[in-house]
């Protein structure tokens, strides 16, 4: 990670023609931190001409918007403090309330970046400890772009709980526990991440251009009819799917696995066959989180003792659970998965295996040799291939369409 010192945000200027109101990027917003120490840039949009007044801090600044509409103003460089609040007024008046004045950090990065606090060792405790009002997040969500953008397709600035803290990376969450409690000062953290993506497309197109192994495919990118190929593959996913595409893992509510417990209903999902990538079951070009549930049936001898887990490996990253009890959680699309069944959690009769897999590009699922897929219950094998309960719970096209690794700058242009 590193610290932009809050200029990045100049990535997002832009020319617009006009607005019929001031308007602001969305990384403007309640609860936001802005960097210390230095001078600090706001800018958005007005009608041409209009003029701009914003304060700050006991501190006011005027300015014009310019023939495009866009304007920007350098606010005085500031110590860490807050909490405050920025007004911004022409034509509409912006208030930002609860603002801080502390260290910005931009925390991106691949699928190690987007470990969720929910996936952690201690989730639960994690979470119901992470009461740091002086740490504010703020999430990028997923998106591609041909050109460069001029904003981010949505989010917002929120203060650290055990309510927004859920689904925010958990490295960077440790990482501003940390930073606050060595520099006891507000921390601003800006996650804008993808697994299994590359440099290329996080890298700006000024970069690529100069580039002669890489600017063939730029100019590739934008000769491109973009948004017919995505609305083209939109559509075939919907079929396959039954409908819109989900983008929420509704088995994850507010940080609690609902739909690994052992009286959950899960009738009315589908069936897959383990081992073996969902693109292979025709479940093709989707990418995001999937949850598997098989019934597993013991009796009371076998659950006197301890048992061990194989599911062989997962594309990419999984949580296991038993009876609703977490197990295990692995992030390594390459790795066997073996995990401790403690007796104490397992019942004579049914129990339920539960798996909640996240594949953030190309293959997804449990995969591998069947003879890899089994309990062990001292030398006894139970064999757990073949048929699981499985739901899609959040999807997203495969970058075997046009996805972040496509081509060159696509994230940068999103996302950056």
């Amino acid at each position: 990670m590193k610290s932009y010192k809050f200029t990045f945000l100049l990535l997002f200027v832009s020319t617009l023609t006009s607005f019929a109101e001031v308007k602001l990027p969305k990384i403007f917003s309640s609860n936001m931190v802005l960097q210390q120490g230095i001078e600090i840039p706001v800018w958005g949009w007005a009608n041409p001409g209009e003029r701009v007044v914003i304060s700050f801090n006991n501190k006011t600044e005027r300015t014009r918007a310019t023939n495009d509409g866009t304007w920007q103003v350098n606010l005085p460089v500031q110590e860490y403090g807050g909490p405050f609040t920025m007004t911004i007024k022409a034509s509409n008046t912006i208030t930002y309330e609860n603002v801080m004045i502390g260290e910005v950090w931009v925390c991106s990065g691949q699928s190690n970046m987007e470990w969720q606090m929910s996936q952690v060792i201690n989730a639960e405790e994690e979470i119901i400890n992470a009461k740091f009002p002086s740490i504010r997040l703020f999430t990028v969500p997923h998106s591609i772009e041909q050109f460069p953008k001029d904003d981010i397709s949505s989010g917002e600035w929120v203060e650290c709980s055990p309510e927004t803290v859920g689904g925010f990376s958990a490295v960077g969450y440790f990482f501003g526990r940390n930073l606050i409690e060595k520099l006891d000062v507000p921390i601003g953290l800006i996650h804008t991440s993808w697994g299994g993506t590359v440099a290329e497309t996080w890298s700006s197109p000024n970069t690529i251009k100069d580039d002669p192994d890489l600017r063939g495919a730029l100019i590739e990118l934008q000769q491109l009819d973009m948004k017919s190929l995505q609305e083209k593959k939109l559509a075939e996913i919907k079929k396959i799917l039954g409908g819109e595409l989900p983008d929420e893992d509704k088995g994850m509510d507010e940080g609690k696995p609902v739909w690994s417990a052992l009286d959950f209903n899960d009738g009315n999902w589908k069936t897959i066959r383990t081992p073996g990538l969902w693109e292979q079951q025709g479940y093709i070009d989707i990418d995001g989180i999937a949850w598997y549930r098989k019934e597993i049936y013991l009796n009371e001898e076998q659950t006197k003792s301890n048992m061990t887990l194989h599911l062989g490996k997962i594309d990419d990253s999984d949580i296991t659970w038993v009876n609703g009890i977490e197990i295990g959680t692995t992030n390594d699309y390459n790795k066997d998965r073996v995990y401790t069944l403690d007796a104490k959690h397992l019942r004579p009769g049914k129990n339920m295996l539960v798996v909640r897999v996240n594949d953030t590009g190309g293959g997804g699922g449990i995969y591998g040799n069947p003879r890899e897929q089994f309990i062990a219950i001292g030398d006894e094998k139970v064999d757990i291939s073949g048929d699981w309960k499985f739901k899609i719970s959040k999807a997203s096209l495969s970058t075997t369409t046009i996805g972040p690794n496509s081509y060159p700058t696509l994230l940068f242009n999103a996302m950056l």
